[in-house]
């Protein structure tokens, strides 16, 4: 009974860590455009002077709104891995309990 809880706690993680990185995957073009949007509000004279800032990195050149992007979708890849390796982790620890020594 509770190798099977435990197992069913790896199988969730595994499932979060996969959604995690298929949601990293699918939003590549929105990142994409979320850039160039940021690129475009970056060159509006208007807002020459405020300071903004984007996931720890200042948006002052094209390379910042790159980077602020990417360090987001980082997150969530490294998020996604972290949630898979436990689920993997868990779930071998269901089947080494479910062996009678």
């Amino acid at each position: 009974m509770q190798a099977a809880a435990v197992g069913l706690v790896g199988d969730g993680l595994t499932l979060i860590g996969g959604f995690l990185l298929g949601l990293d995957a699918l939003r590549k073009g929105a990142d994409f455009k979320e850039v160039q949007s940021l690129i475009r509000a970056g060159h509006d004279p208007r807002l020459a002077k405020i300071r903004l800032v984007l996931n720890g990195v200042e948006l002052s050149s094209e390379s910042g709104a790159e980077k602020a992007v990417i360090r987001g979708s980082a997150w969530r890849a490294i998020w996604g891995c972290a949630a898979l390796f436990l689920g993997f982790a868990v779930a071998a620890c269901s089947r080494i309990m479910e062996i009678k020594w």
